[in-house]
């Protein structure tokens, strides 16, 4: 049967990725795909999403589900924020990432203590939704501090990072990486399938969701260079 809660994913034009992701959680039973759309949330990812809905739908033995959303967001903020990292002689690009990642964590957890009393459950996983975004992001914000305290690198965070190398790639290097790039995406794909431990899953998808989102910027620039 037709899950009213997927009905109205699907049918929604402002449709939130995470509210997808948490959907498909909670009904499908594919690991890997499952591991995939943790490790991103591109065009990609967002078209595998809506197929699988779609296909999910379309089950006969499906039984209405609850969203179990307040064990996630327990979970990401009993992560520990504070870590014992000296800022004296950090550069200004790592403490604008360490005072964004405070302020978005500090958001996480006034939602987190306001979910409880809001009037309904539209609300509440609306704000649960959000918490969760605002973690995303401390996630990543700690990933760009640990690099740089360890090996003295300043990265961007994630997705900015891989726009900024695109955007100084040269004609020539555009053109090899456009060839180089889909090979390797291929590969990954067969890997991710064929894995079985969720560490390594999780591994590869993340590495096969920024080689994707690489190669739509590459194509971007290269669609423009020929214009």
């Amino acid at each position: 049967m037709a899950i009213a809660s997927i009905t109205a994913w699907l049918n929604n034009p402002d449709r939130s990725y995470n509210h997808g992701r948490l959907l498909f959680e909670q009904y499908g039973d594919d690991r890997v795909l499952l591991a995939l759309l943790k490790s991103g949330s591109t065009s990609f990812h967002f078209s595998k999403l809506q197929t699988a809905l779609e296909r999910l739908n379309k089950k006969s033995n499906l039984e209405p589900k609850q969203i179990v959303i307040a064990e996630k967001i327990t979970d990401v903020l009993e992560r520990p924020d504070q870590r014992p990292i000296g800022y004296e002689n950090a550069p200004n690009k790592i403490l604008e990432i360490r005072n964004l990642k405070n302020k978005r964590y500090a958001q996480a957890r006034h939602l987190f203590e306001s979910i409880r009393v809001l009037d309904s459950k539209e609300l509440r996983l609306q704000a649960g939704l959000e918490l969760l975004d605002h973690m995303d992001y401390v996630a990543d914000a700690w990933g760009a501090i640990d690099d740089w305290k360890e090996n003295g690198r300043i990265r961007e965070l994630a997705q900015k990072e891989t726009e900024k190398e695109v955007a100084d790639l040269t004609f020539i290097e555009l053109v090899q990486e456009s060839k180089n790039l889909p090979p390797n995406i291929s590969k990954d794909r067969t890997k991710l399938k064929e894995a079985n431990d969720p560490k390594k899953q999780t591994k590869i998808a993340t590495r096969l969701e920024a080689r994707e989102r690489r190669l739509e910027m590459v194509k971007r620039r290269l669609a423009n260079e020929l214009v």
